[in-house]
């Protein structure tokens, strides 16, 4: 009996899919990632099922949608980790992370054998305004019902305080920054020394390994806050300037290739990053011929080509179509190859649990990624606070028959995938096409 792979799931934070080489982006930034990409199947039309980590993680993990049960808050039953089910069939499962949305506190350390949430180990440590029932964080939700109803009755003054708010923010904290730089996240390399202490060799069980990069999240370069100089300033200098500005989209607009420019910085050292963590895994043993790598991101990122900046709650293409690369031997998943056909990240826990032949629990909501069936992939995002809660539908879209609905509450667009820049709305046009995509809208119903 041969044995069960070990897999290995890397997902980046605000990863954009049109960056990577393989996929035309002029700039030689991925060159490890277009290596995998050209000896594994690379999906070309992937894409994430929402906009931010808190909403697209349910499904990367649980393969289910994130306004399922009642919403994204927490990771709760009938929701099943991928780790559970994997645990439960015989794997070693570890993972490591930074980010406060995939914590305990949220509910993703279930079925680990050892789980790794850096340098905050507990709820204790989480930001104060992410957790509820504490006073800050009550502050903050009567504050948001104050800001709501300023917003909407006297715009004016919503406007005049907050210039002032973030004018007075960005001279303290660039200042304070750079005399006592802040904790954000661990870089992609700090995270790549935490696995080495931890996983120095071959494990005896199959492993299921799961790595986190936060590093192309706001704010870009965090990485060369450690480097000093010139660099470290101008590190700070960008991330207060984002913030500062980012209610000002058509001054912030000015400072785009600035922005895009430290952002392909950052990506090329996760790229750098990744290289180094395969060279280990292979040393060690835990990466071969044999065993599996799955490499995505949760969502992406949006530089002004619609009009809006970050990771908003909006499904352009520029937010939700991500990398997705599968390396992992022929006799599983054929020879190296392009695959067109659409496809969700909602897929990919589904598939990792074929992969090691064990049962998928009945809440899951994927396929298999290599079934070569073309599902209509669906994607939805909301509005929500800082601790997850007031949620309101913002959009949903589907894809299909070489075409994207987007419904943006009622205002509908329709783009051929082939316009990956989304900018022939075709909606009049192409009316067939639009009401039979707008039909499977209609018939997509979260549990």
């Amino acid at each position: 009996m041969s044995r069960k792979p070990n897999i290995i799931l890397i997902t980046c934070d605000t990863v954009r899919a049109d960056r990577l080489g393989v996929l035309g982006y002029e700039k030689n930034i991925t060159p490890f990632l277009d290596s995998l990409a050209r000896r594994g199947i690379f999906f070309t039309r992937a894409f994430s099922v929402s906009t931010d980590t808190a909403q697209s993680f349910p499904a990367i993990m649980t393969s289910t949608y994130p306004l399922d049960y009642g919403g994204y808050a927490y990771i709760e039953r009938p929701r099943v980790m991928v780790s559970e089910v994997l645990r439960d069939a015989g794997y070693r499962t570890m993972g490591f992370h930074s980010i406060a949305y995939l914590s305990a506190y949220f509910g993703y350390d279930k079925g680990w054998d050892e789980f790794h949430f850096l340098d905050q180990p507990d709820d204790k440590n989480m930001p104060s305004w992410m957790l509820q029932g504490t006073r800050w964080g009550n502050f903050l939700e009567k504050l948001y019902t104050v800001r709501k109803w300023i917003r909407e009755n006297v715009r004016f003054v919503e406007a005049t305080l907050l210039f002032v708010k973030r004018f007075v923010f960005f001279c303290y904290f660039f200042i304070h920054d750079i005399m006592k730089p802040p904790f954000y996240f661990y870089t992609a390399e700090e995270t790549n020394e935490e696995i080495k202490k931890v996983l120095s060799q071959k494990q005896k069980q199959p492993l299921f390994l799961w790595v986190h990069y936060m590093d192309a999240h706001n704010p870009y370069g965090i990485f060369l806050k450690q480097k000093g100089g010139w660099g470290a300033a101008r590190y700070f200098f960008v991330n207060h300037l984002l913030d500062f500005l980012n209610e000002y989209p058509r001054l912030n607009r000015i400072f785009t290739d600035l922005y895009s420019s430290l952002y392909d910085q950052t990506l090329q050292y996760i790229d750098d990053a990744m290289r180094d963590l395969f060279t280990h895994l292979r040393k060690i043993g835990v990466f071969g011929d044999e065993d599996i790598a799955i490499v995505t991101a949760d969502h992406g990122e949006e530089f002004f080509e619609h009009g809006g900046f970050l990771h908003s709650p909006k499904l352009w293409n520029t937010h939700i179509h991500v990398p997705l690369i599968v390396t992992g031997p022929e006799k599983l998943m054929g020879k190296p190859r392009k695959l067109d056909v659409p496809c969700s990240t909602i897929d990919i826990a589904s598939t990792i649990i074929d992969f090691a032949g064990a049962r998928k629990p009945p809440s899951y909501r994927g396929g298999n990624l290599f079934d070569s069936a073309d599902r209509p992939v669906f994607a939805e995002t909301s509005s929500h606070s800082g601790m997850l809660s007031n949620v309101v539908l913002a959009a949903r879209c589907v894809i299909s028959d070489g075409y994207k609905l987007i419904d943006v509450k009622g205002k509908k667009m329709l783009f051929s995938l082939s316009d990956e820049k989304e900018e022939h709305n075709l909606y009049d046009k192409y009316n067939g096409v639009a009401k039979k995509l707008e039909g499977r809208l209609e018939d997509f119903k979260n549990r």
